[in-house]
């Protein structure tokens, strides 16, 4: 089978490992080389009953005893438990933004099918709408996915499949998925349900140091979203672009102050799109040119010393003496003297790696905890645990990754008792309005000049810089366009918009809400506003005007965060109160 693999596609696989520990090394290489979203395992090799030898950006979902059917999903995909024993293991995972019923299931030819086939239908029912992908060593045999007579679990299975109409992609001219001295059997098994994707599948001919052989799949998904590549240039000439049409943008923009709420609101959510999708457009790459991935000196192993260096360098040295050597009786003197210099250079590095990586380990300790070894675990793992189904305010069980999230988000940032209006627009006070002090192309600037040159953007794609090169393409209308929202009280909706990240804590068992730690992104074109609108500064605040209307916006500003805003959580939406 030539595999391909799509940055669109979900790939997966399959393997009864048999309890090998040699099984499980060929996994791992496996993973580099295919790049699995999610791997089932059956029977995998454990030590402690805990599986081993699964690569760092992978979470790990199996029973906590003796488990013999597992998933590994890699850690930046959300998923939720399902159920968990140990024989059958089934997950909620975001797959394409669709929820999807990931489950990994062992049938033992020594014990009943029929009682974890029982276990998978309470399941299917009730992720009955969910699209369904089940992997596993069933031990049941058929014409319809082998090359073996049916048997009496394989009529179970196959009543099985037609009552809850699901669907087997094995195929009977494929490899066997069991191999040994005792014979081949088609045992290993795919079966989907509600996937809208073509779903392409075979058994690999790999030594896989196990009975059983590798079940490859890759799922293509319709109608996928395209990835989020967009990168601010930040070439000089990028830059001369980038300001030049932002002036040619802000110059077709300039009447507003004549626009309602509602029509202001799509003009600013416009213009911000214009101005990324500029600061975005990549340049026609040049051949010419050298990466700066390749400029990029190559680190040495943290074992690696000086000494092993010299002692390389006299290694060498004694090898092209030998080899450029014709006389025979001092090419066998050289020889000799060139293995016995190899010999020891070898000895010498594998004492060289216990020392150094005995001091590594000796270095890791509670005091260092923020030091090595966690900016190794940052640079090779996104720590997103499989979170269990929590319990909400309501004291009931959630039953989906969008109830988890909602359940998390209502305990760490509650609607406040004050937001009773649902309104978008805030109303302005009945005091009059040609006293209002408004803020200053001095003040707009002090705080503009300010910004981190390398600050990230936030969730309106536009980073510090792209902020501080619209402000100055043109000040006057940047002033008018804050002193016009803050006056009429308007809150533009694309300015509350909060992306939430959910850190679990350490050695919690993640079933309730306040074992996750929140983390918000805000845009910075709304940040910048609210610390603008904040300031101490008298010529604003001293008539309060607004008393009334701005704490109603900014009661919880010191969380970072406010009722009014929409959490994007992961791929999900949230919606919180407007205000």
């Amino acid at each position: 089978m030539d595999i391909k693999v799509q940055n669109n596609n979900f790939i997966g696989g399959h393997l009864n490992l048999g309890n090998a520990r040699a099984a499980m090394a060929f996994l791992n290489n496996t993973f580099a080389e295919y790049q699995y979203d999610f791997f089932s395992m059956n029977e995998p090799y454990c030590y402690d009953n805990k599986i081993t030898c699964i690569p760092l950006k992978y979470s790990i979902v199996a029973h906590h005893t003796q488990p013999k059917a597992a998933i590994a999903i890699k850690s930046s995909i959300n998923c939720q438990l399902v159920f968990s024993n140990s024989e059958l293991t089934a997950i909620l995972a975001s797959i394409n933004n669709v929820e999807t019923l990931l489950v990994s299931i062992y049938c033992s030819p020594s014990k009943n099918i029929e009682n974890n086939l029982n276990l998978l239908r309470n399941i299917l029912l009730e992720n009955d709408n969910r699209p369904t992908i089940i992997l596993g060593d069933f031990n049941a045999k058929s014409r319809v996915w082998g090359k073996r007579d049916l048997d009496e679990r394989g009529s179970k299975l196959l009543a099985f499949c037609h009552q809850l109409d699901l669907n087997i992609e094995n195929q009977p001219d494929t490899l066997p998925s069991f191999s040994s001295s005792r014979g081949n059997s088609w045992i290993d098994l795919l079966i989907t349900k509600n996937l809208n994707a073509e779903v392409q599948m075979d058994i690999l001919d790999e030594v896989t140091n196990s009975d059983h052989n590798l079940l490859y799949f890759s799922c293509s998904f319709r109608n996928s979203p395209p990835a989020n590549s967009n990168k601010i240039l930040r070439n000089a000439r990028s830059w001369l672009s980038l300001n030049a049409s932002i002036h040619k943008i802000l110059s077709n923009n300039l009447n507003f102050e004549q626009l309602s709420a509602i029509d202001l609101n799509a003009l600013i959510e416009n213009l911000q799109k214009q101005i990324k999708d500029v600061a975005t457009r990549k340049n026609t790459p040049n051949p010419n040119s050298v990466n700066n991935n390749q400029r990029k000196k190559k680190r040495n192993a943290i074992w690696w010393t000086r000494d092993l260096e010299i002692k390389r360098s006299k290694t060498r040295a004694l090898r092209r003496l030998f080899q450029k050597e014709r006389d025979q009786s001092a090419r066998a003197t050289k020889k000799l003297a060139y293995k016995k210099n190899l010999a020891e250079y070898k000895k010498f590095i594998l004492h060289t790696k216990k020392v150094k990586f005995q001091e590594f380990i000796n270095n890791i300790t509670n005091s260092n905890l923020f030091g090595k070894n966690y900016n190794i675990i940052c640079n090779k793992k996104n720590r997103s645990s499989v979170s269990k189904p929590l319990i909400n305010s309501a004291g009931l069980i959630t039953s989906s990754i969008d109830d988890s999230y909602k359940a998390i988000l209502d305990f760490h940032f509650p609607w406040s008792n004050s937001h009773t209006s649902t309104m978008s627009i805030m109303q302005p006070s009945s005091s009059t309005n040609q006293d209002f002090n408004q803020l200053t192309c001095g003040e707009v600037e002090g705080l503009i000049s300010n910004i981190k040159p390398n600050k990230a953007e936030g969730t309106d794609g536009l980073p510090g810089e792209i902020i501080k090169e619209i402000f100055f393409a043109n000040r006057n209308w940047f002033v008018n366009l804050l002193n016009h929202l803050l006056k009429n009280g308007i809150f533009p909706s694309c300015w509350k918009i909060a992306r939430i990240v959910l850190i679990d804590k350490e050695q919690k068992e993640l079933n309730h809400p306040s074992h996750f730690r929140p983390i918000c992104v805000l845009p910075c074109w709304g940040k910048y506003w609210i610390k603008l609108s904040l300031t101490d500064s008298p010529s604003i605040w001293s008539q309060k005007i607004y008393s009334v209307t701005v704490n109603t916006v900014f009661a919880e500003i010191n969380q970072q965060y406010w009722p009014s805003k929409i959490c994007s959580t992961f791929t999900k939406t949230h919606y919180k109160k407007s205000i």
